[in-house]
């Protein structure tokens, strides 16, 4: 039986989100004694809330902050990484899985690990560049890449050997959900800044005599609203047709289950979760139309012109004016879910990891 260990980085990182998601959903997974893959996590400290719900029969945290303090940072880590190292010695893993770019854990054990890199958003996007985590993933036994557009990215932008890298796509587990009467609520989950081009859908709503008359906009998650966000919602008298949710992952399910349709409108991504989260209830999606995009989905039926306001408006239009082709959306989108199967996406995860025993 292979031993794998997963760091506590992300949950002290992140807050929501999709990585904190896919490293719960692989802990979740391997719970099956049936995949011969025992695991060991721990994360004494915790800002996640994704770790706080996903199995309740387990307690994989002491404390839970909403935010970390001022100054508390560097400490937290510290003390996070000293609890890891403490675990790492007497579990004795053949595997450590970082969940994040842990820059000091790997520097005190010898043992192998493997790093999934989701985007390169940071480098290509911001020009970001970190000696510290070009090192991590030179020095990673093996990288696992949540798609082919990041594998791509990857190997362009730090000149890796290809031979080290391993695609797996996200999973998730098909709902029997079956559409039933759905309310006038276009969606639009996560966060909101900079490349999301959240503004793409407000000018696109905004421009719209149909869409402004019959539905409203839910974001859920992404933070409160900022001052130019609801200085706009005020200039195009919008207050009352746009709505901010927040909550956990079952009340997530439920505006996935009775939105319209969810847009999502980022320009840079690693794969997008929310668009296989919401195809798994057979909500329609209305997607940019971006590489990563077009290797999930592919139809044109999901898609509007690249970062073109104008374009997301008619396609809107479009949609929500005709049942019929609204329901093709969620029937090909939710075929498409074969692609990307929550149990094929553990079994890729065990060869890799049993992999290291051959």
């Amino acid at each position: 039986m292979v031993k794998i260990f997963f760091d506590h980085s992300i949950f002290l990182h992140q807050k929501n989100g999709g990585i904190s998601k896919y490293i719960c959903r692989l802990l979740k997974g391997f719970d099956n004694p049936s995949y011969g893959i025992k695991t060991k996590f721990f994360c004494p400290i915790t800002v996640n809330n994704n770790i706080s719900e996903f199995k309740a029969t387990k307690k994989f945290f002491l404390i839970k902050f909403e935010k970390i303090p001022r100054f508390c940072s560097k400490l937290f880590y510290l003390i996070n990484n000293i609890c890891n190292l403490f675990v790492i010695l007497f579990y004795r893993p053949d595997l450590i899985h970082l969940t994040y770019y842990n820059y000091y854990l790997t520097k005190f054990t010898k043992v192998p690990y493997v790093l999934t890199v989701h985007d390169l958003i940071h480098e290509k996007f911001f020009k970001e560049k970190n000696l510290k985590k070009k090192n991590l993933i030179l020095n990673a036994s093996k990288i696992i890449c949540i798609s082919h557009t990041t594998k791509k990215e990857l190997i362009n932008h730090y000149k890796i050997n290809k031979q080290k890298i391993v695609v797996v796509h996200h999973g998730i587990k098909k709902n029997k959900y079956k559409n039933s009467i759905r309310k006038n609520i276009i969606l639009y989950v996560g966060d909101r800044r900079k490349y999301k081009k959240f503004g793409k859908l407000i000018y696109a709503f905004k421009g719209s005599k149909f869409l402004m008359r019959n539905f409203h906009i839910v974001c859920f998650g992404g933070g409160d609203f900022n001052f130019n966000e609801i200085k706009i919602f005020k200039k195009f008298n919008l207050e009352k047709k746009i709505f901010l949710k927040t909550g956990n992952e079952k009340k997530l399910f439920d505006y996935y289950k009775k939105s319209k349709i969810l847009v999502y409108s980022s320009e840079k991504e690693g794969f997008g979760i929310p668009i296989i989260e919401a195809l798994s209830v057979r909500c329609p999606v209305l997607v940019n139309d971006i590489k990563i995009f077009r290797e999930i989905l592919s139809d044109p039926i999901f898609f509007y012109r690249k970062n073109d306001s104008n374009s997301l408006r008619k396609k809107l239009e479009k949609l929500l004016t005709d049942q019929s082709l609204l329901k093709k959306n969620s029937e090909i989108g939710y075929k498409k879910l074969n692609n990307f199967d929550l149990k094929k996406n553990i079994i890729s995860h065990k060869n890799i990891y049993e992999s290291f025993l051959k």
